[in-house]
């Protein structure tokens, strides 16, 4: 299935891989490697109670309603994303040029982009405060271990002036 294309898997492929199981061969990994993102502090969750009614059913419309609850959490996060260059550009069909742009649209989107789940109850547009971006050939060191301790919030003093 792979054979005769540039991008057998296309973009999508090329980035998180694909597995095909009628045909192995045609299988991709993935270039991109992606953590759940963690709060650095002590987590604070909050219950968030809704329902879903059916406001304009009649009265022999007994429709489907819903009592439902969900567990919220807000705080600084910490996510880790991982590229393994040379793999991108193997799936990109050795195209450096292609890689090049997906690598900058892609650390683009990391840092500027919220995922858009629950937007109507969380409202998460916030931008990443702190990228830290590295390259080089040895194996990758995620900085999760560094908040093993969650970090203690230290309250602000306003000088007066």
């Amino acid at each position: 299935m792979g054979e005769g294309a540039k991008l057998p898997g296309g973009l999508v492929g090329a980035l998180v891989g694909r597995m095909v199981t009628s045909d192995p061969r045609a299988n991709i990994e993935a270039a991109v490697h992606v953590a759940h993102a963690f709060t650095v502090h002590a987590e604070e969750t909050e219950s968030d109670y809704f329902i879903a009614a059916d406001d304009l059913a009649r009265d022999e419309e007994t429709g489907a309603d819903t009592i439902q609850e969900t567990e919220l959490i807000s705080g600084l996060f910490c996510g880790y994303v991982v590229v393994d260059l040379p793999a991108l550009i193997d799936n990109l069909g050795g195209d450096r040029r292609l890689a090049g742009e997906v690598l900058h649209n892609l650390v683009y989107l990391v840092a500027e982009i919220s995922p858009g789940a629950k937007l109507g109850s969380t409202a998460p547009y916030s931008q990443a405060s702190f990228p830290l971006l590295e390259a080089g050939d040895r194996q990758p060191r995620s900085l999760a271990e560094a908040f093993r301790d969650p970090v203690r919030p230290t309250p602000r003093r306003r000088s007066r002036r």
